[in-house]
């Protein structure tokens, strides 16, 4: 009932979604305390701009805009089920990416531009300056769509993507059957920036991974400074 899924942070705080609540971590990440029920349920990526904590719920199949009260406001949203699940956001740009269970696409909410990618993809980032995603359902390779890694996935869940000065991070996952399955072996590959693989760092018995970010130093799927 705790999934973790979404981080980010501000000047003084580390957030982690959690199901319906913000879990709070100080600058040496000791916890302080959750901000209950403000969620929807099933949040996934969340990205704090300028105040604002920005959050994709896959529940209700909208953005949500949280201000310093964590009161609520509609940034984007979309009838059916374009599940939601990822976002990239800076000062000129506010991506969006809708995995919609299949043919995923990302939109840019501020130019109306879209980008038609692979299959039930995750996460977005900058990777040498071009848009890049998790092809999670299709090839399941980081890519850009002109340059691309390959995640030897050999068939498990690709999700997970933290993009530094010269690695590049993506994590590879078990299957589960529920979201509540909490075991097996994940670990996080790393590339360099031209996609060549560099090593696996395993983590035994953590269960699936949902969300990675780089606090120590500028991640360019996140577009945040480190969190101090």
């Amino acid at each position: 009932a705790w999934r973790r899924f979404g981080i980010t942070w501000n000047h003084n705080e580390l957030l982690v979604a959690a199901r319906f609540n913000v879990l709070r971590f100080d600058g040496d990440l000791n916890y302080i305390d959750k901000i209950p029920d403000v969620l929807h349920g099933n949040p996934h990526q969340m990205v704090e701009q300028d105040g604002v904590v920005y959050v994709t719920h896959t529940r209700v199949n909208w953005v949500g805009a949280y201000d310093q009260g964590w009161l609520e406001t509609k940034a984007y949203e979309e009838e059916g089920d374009s599940h939601f699940n990822s976002l990239l956001i800076s000062d000129d740009q506010f991506w969006v990416l809708a995995s919609r269970r299949g043919p995923s696409e990302a939109i840019e909410v501020k130019s109306g531009e879209t980008r038609r990618l692979g299959q039930h993809c995750h996460n977005l980032g900058l990777w040498g300056g071009e848009l890049a995603w998790c092809d999670t359902r299709g090839t399941g390779w980081l890519t850009t769509g002109k340059k691309s890694a390959d995640t030897n996935h050999q068939g498990r869940f690709v999700r997970g993507l933290a993009i530094g000065e010269d690695r590049v991070f993506v994590g590879v996952s078990p299957h589960r059957e529920s979201r509540f399955d909490c075991d097996g072996d994940s670990e996080i590959r790393v590339f360099d920036m031209e996609g060549m693989f560099v090593k696996a760092i395993a983590l035994p018995g953590v269960g699936p991974l949902n969300d990675l970010r780089l606090i120590d130093e500028f991640d360019h799927a996140h577009l945040k400074e480190p969190f101090q």
